[in-house]
């Protein structure tokens, strides 16, 4: 029976890292449509640049509510980075 309760024990290991796996998939899904949105925030944010000019960044309020999002999706992707190292036993 030894034989057995070993094939047994490996399959659950396998099935373990299987969602160990499939969780840290969708952490960096999560953090590449973060990425994705700092993308289209930036974009934004040049766009407001170049009709209004520079000195505008200091005055402008969807500048300054764009930067607090982008803070925002910076935080999320380090969270879902902490979860995925904790995830692989990574300790940084």
């Amino acid at each position: 029976m030894g034989f057995l309760d070993n094939i047994k024990t490996k399959g659950a290991q396998a099935v373990e890292k299987g969602k160990e796996y499939a969780e840290i998939t969708k952490l960096n899904i999560q953090i590449s449509g973060y990425e994705d949105q700092i993308k289209e925030y930036k974009v934004k944010i040049g766009d407001i640049v170049l009709v209004n000019g520079l000195p505008i960044m200091n005055d402008n309020i969807e500048i300054k509510e764009l930067l607090e999002k982008i803070e925002e999706l910076n935080q999320m992707i380090g969270e879902n980075n902490d979860k995925i190292n904790n995830l692989k036993n990574v300790i940084v």
